[in-house]
């Protein structure tokens, strides 16, 4: 049953993404799913909230992981240029993981731009967070 939520929700979730770029949005879909996919061959895949939770380092050695998403809280601290080395310390760490064999990184939670500024200097491929927008609704603005 589980893998037939994860079809329905990820169904959905594309349609909407495509009602989105007809309507002139460029956006990247990130996707939660259940373990039951992750060890399909042809599925990609990028481990959410990494260092919290369910997802753990066993992650990067057990599946075929091509993103990490850092979780907010690693970089929360980092609201100005002078809290940044505070708040940094756990960053860094995760980002040396996520660089290290070669993942792609995406960051969560942005909302201050030194956290942004930061995240530059640290090679950061993506991030998203109240910083660019706050949640929208589904329907395209029209």
């Amino acid at each position: 049953m589980v893998a037939e939520i994860d079809a329905q929700v990820q169904r959905s979730a594309l349609q909407r993404a495509a009602a989105w770029r007809e309507a002139g949005f460029e956006l990247l879909l990130s996707i939660n799913c259940s373990s039951v996919q992750i060890g399909s061959a042809d599925f990609l895949m990028a481990i959410d909230d990494f260092g919290v939770g369910y997802s753990s380092l066993t992650n990067l050695h057990q599946f075929p992981i091509d993103v990490l998403k850092i979780d907010r809280t690693f970089i929360q601290d980092i609201q100005t240029h002078d809290r940044a080395r505070f708040g940094a310390s756990l960053a860094d760490a995760v980002i040396a993981m996520a660089k290290s064999p070669g993942l792609a990184l995406i960051a969560e939670g942005l909302e201050y731009p030194a956290q942004i500024s930061y995240l530059r200097q640290k090679a950061c491929d993506t991030a998203q967070g109240f910083l660019f927008s706050e949640p929208c609704n589904a329907a395209p603005a029209g």
